[in-house]
């Protein structure tokens, strides 16, 4: 039987030798020997992981972030998987083995669940420590290209409402309040609109920010892409200058202090002047959807405060989950998809000048 180093080297050189992928549509797909995995490199060098199966459960937020599940083609037919997309560099190559050797030495065959979920702290840890699109990056991008899109639309006068819309760094019951429209912005790398919902009352129509009555309210799902070095895209810097561009010379200061206390640390936060040429923020991105859904539609099947009411043992503001929505829940109506389509919805619902 070979050994755990021997199978390590020959997985680290297996993988080496994969090339990039012509686009995303194909993969030259390694299937690891007597177990129910296979690695990739995708059109942007980067190695993908599957694990044959059925979906997997991960408890580490940034890793829920990147595992997608889906039922994937290829010459031999059809497989279901789940997939993990690791950054690209050399060292994550040596990480894509490494993680192979532990989910075969941890029974994958047999224990699918519980081999991921052994591996599961190592993989979060090096996705934290070296993935430039993590949770509170991406959500601050998410919400500043929302804001700029809403800048562009609306009229000259109504800009400095939409920037009163954003609530930012502020604890508030909505990402945006467009008079009584709420609006939660979610972002995911993943290619589903899977998102984790910290309670019922994101996804249901209650009182907005400043104790408004909501008539409407809506979840943007907006699907990121990380890019490689010289491919185009957008950046942070890049976002945010665009913004100040669109911003009343007046509030330009205020902006920049929300945007800096995103994320509930001042310290650490993204200072425009201070950060904008730090390599840490130089990483480029794509949008690669954008995903308007009404969350009233009654086609939707999601958890809602009258569900928890009566259940005494149950604090009903601890109760967080992950919602998974479909491409189509009513036809084109829902959800509005593209900038095009979903920003006038929202100017017009909310009654403000576009």
């Amino acid at each position: 039987m070979e050994s755990k180093s021997a199978t390590y080297e020959r997985l680290k050189r297996d993988i080496g030798l994969l090339e990039a992928a012509a686009d995303h549509l194909h993969r030259d797909l390694h299937w690891v020997e007597n177990a129910p995995l296979a690695v990739a490199r995708n059109q942007d060098s980067c190695i993908e992981v599957f694990l044959a199966g059925g979906p997997l459960r991960a408890s580490i937020r940034i890793v829920e972030d990147l595992l997608e599940h889906q039922v994937w083609a290829y010459s031999g037919g059809e497989f279901a998987a789940a997939r993990i997309v690791l950054p690209f560099g050399e060292h994550f190559d040596r990480l894509a083995a490494v993680l192979c050797v532990d989910l075969i030495d941890n029974d994958l065959a047999h224990e699918r669940q519980e081999a991921f979920s052994a591996v599961e702290p190592m993989l979060g840890l090096a996705l934290q420590r070296n993935t430039v699109g993590d949770p509170v990056l991406n959500g601050l991008i998410g919400e500043l290209e929302l804001l700029r899109r809403l800048l562009l639309g609306a009229s000259p006068a109504s800009r400095p409402d939409v920037l009163q819309a954003w609530a930012g760094s502020v604890p508030s019951a909505r990402d945006f309040q467009l008079n009584t429209v709420g609006v939660e912005v979610k972002v995911t790398q993943g290619r589903v609109s899977a998102h984790h919902v910290s309670g019922v009352h994101q996804i249901e129509l209650g009182s907005g920010n400043g104790g408004v009555a909501e008539t409407n309210i809506f979840l943007l799902s907006l699907g990121i892409e990380w890019l490689s070095r010289g491919v185009g895209g957008t950046s942070l810097p890049d976002l945010v200058n665009s913004l100040l561009a669109l911003t009343p010379t007046a509030a330009r200061a205020d902006l920049l202090a929300q945007i800096k206390q995103y994320g509930g640390d001042i310290s650490i936060g993204y200072d425009h002047d201070r950060d904008q040429w730090k390599g840490r923020y130089s990483g480029r991105y794509f949008v690669r959807f954008e995903r308007l859904y009404d969350m009233t539609d009654d086609r939707l099947e999601l958890l809602s405060s009258s569900d928890l009411v009566g259940l005494r043992n149950i604090d009903p503001s601890s109760v967080e989950f992950k919602v998974v929505l479909q491409d189509q829940v009513r036809g084109d109506l829902n959800p509005v998809k593209g900038w095009d389509a979903l920003v006038p919805r929202l100017l017009e619902t909310a009654g403000i000048q576009n």
